[in-house]
């Protein structure tokens, strides 16, 4: 059975959502939708082999998103990555392809060109197989101090949580990864890039020597001092620092349906 790339298609303009899940679907892709930037980052979680987007999107901007995929780790910030775009200026494409983007298109889509497009670009992009499990945004945050060296009870400080909640993650992350201890865990998370792999590197060398036992077998979780290098949180939410950084992105007019929907050429055009 032959498996149908996915294609998320960020646009919150309804009549162009619909064109794009029909052509798509007609062409053998499957087409995931999602209508603002907020939910689109939450859908890049699974894994669409190409992302469409459009720049001016509610809550979050097509820059934006772009941002977030470009910092995600692993496989998932070599994902190609086009616009949809009305209108265009030189510093807004600028800004486009140095945050990393791969391709444009211009609003009326002609739905033809962009069949071509997305087949070359995924045809150019060979993805690699997904790694074998995905950690939540805790959870990473959970392993990036573990792999540090921190105990339960630093980690419950700094994640402004209770040890028994960090437990709960790490215990989690232990089954996943179908180890058997936290350090396993984590150095399993750097190898496969869920995690950032130097945070481990001094774990990794000493792994053969001396390990904890789990946090759920003790009595009291002891306090190790190691050099922290000031390392920020690996698990901080993308759309709350992105929103911090951006203040409210302000929304400008895109053409309506009926120019979305009248821009079908060739064999795409409306039956």
């Amino acid at each position: 059975m032959n498996v149908r790339p996915k294609i998320l298609c960020i646009e919150d303009d309804p009549a162009t959502c619909e064109l794009l899940t029909e052509v798509l679907q007609d062409e053998g892709f499957e087409p995931l939708i999602a209508s603002d930037g907020d939910e689109g980052v939450k859908k890049i979680r699974e894994r669409p082999n190409l992302i469409l987007c459009d720049v001016d999107l509610p809550r979050m901007s097509g820059f934006d998103v772009l941002r977030v995929l470009r910092r995600s780790r692993g496989e998932l910030r070599k994902i190609p990555f086009l616009f949809i775009t009305a209108y265009g200026s030189r510093e807004s494409n600028l800004l486009a392809w140095r945050l990393g983007c791969d391709d444009f298109l211009t609003k009326p889509l002609d739905f033809e060109l962009l069949v071509e497009i997305v087949r070359r670009r995924l045809s150019h992009s060979p993805r690699t197989a997904p790694p074998p499990f995905i950690l939540t945004d805790r959870e990473v945050e959970a392993m990036a101090w573990v792999a540090q060296g921190k105990s339960s009870a630093d980690i419950a400080v700094l994640m402004h949580v209770t040890e028994r909640t960090v437990n709960f993650h790490i215990d989690n992350v232990i089954h996943k990864a179908g180890v058997a201890t936290r350090v396993q865990a984590a150095i399993r998370c750097a190898l496969l890039e869920l995690i950032d792999q130097a945070a481990v590197t001094h774990e990794n060398a000493s792994a053969g020597r001396v390990e904890k036992a789990p946090e759920s077998q003790q009595g009291g979780s002891q306090r190790t001092q190691r050099n922290q290098g000031g390392h920020a949180a690996a698990g901080q939410h993308a759309v709350a620092d992105l929103q911090h950084e951006q203040g409210a992105g302000q929304r400008q007019d895109v053409d309506g349906a009926s120019r979305h929907t009248d821009g079908r050429k060739g064999p795409f055009a409306r039956r």
